[in-house]
């Protein structure tokens, strides 16, 4: 791994486990086992790590799409099937929300995570759009809109308040992603 993305890895660890304000240049500093000095070299600033941060949240989320066989329309589709997503999804989201929460307070995380959202909806829109072709891109911005809002409610309460998806849950939420994913 190289210095910037073991910076990167180390940010992204230490915003994990000390969250987003704790997470300063010389904590991330000590996670990655180098200098503040050496950070410096490679980053402007704490911001300027955010960004890279964010942009590789981006990458990771569409690489698991591109990971992931087309769909089965006749096949009901399991979203907890691959653990590793499930994990990566949650993290990710939880640093999108605190880089969010920051974002009240400052313009450049606003305009960052707004961005990432809409990249990431442009992306799950295009995909969809080439399986659809005749069906009307607000449908699909509308169904990636709920399906988000349920996944970002599910891991909150299992990340925050510790509750587990077990068989029934993920039977359920399965069962609604179906219908979403399925409604005109």
């Amino acid at each position: 791994m190289n210095r910037h993305d073991l910076i990167l890895h180390a940010a992204r660890t230490c915003m994990i486990e000390k969250g987003f304000h704790n997470a300063s240049i010389k904590n991330i500093a000590a996670c990655a086992n180098v200098s503040t000095g050496l950070i410096y070299r490679y980053f402007e600033n704490k911001e300027s790590i955010i960004e890279a941060l964010v942009r590789d949240i981006v990458n990771n989320m569409k690489s698991h799409l591109d990971d992931k066989p087309a769909r089965d329309e006749n096949q009901p589709l399991d979203i907890f099937q691959r653990s590793d997503f499930f994990a990566d999804l949650q993290d990710n989201i939880f640093m999108l929300m605190d880089i969010a929460s920051a974002a009240t307070r400052n313009t450049r995380y606003k305009k960052l995570v707004a961005e990432a959202h809409n990249a990431l909806q442009d992306d799950i829109v295009r995909r969809e759009k080439q399986q659809h072709p005749a069906m009307n891109e607000s449908i699909f911005r509308t169904r990636h809109y709920v399906t988000t809002l349920l996944l970002d409610g599910v891991i909150v309460q299992c990340g925050r308040k510790g509750y587990v998806v077990d068989d029934e849950l993920r039977q359920m939420i399965n069962a609604i992603v179906n219908k979403l994913l399925h409604a005109k």
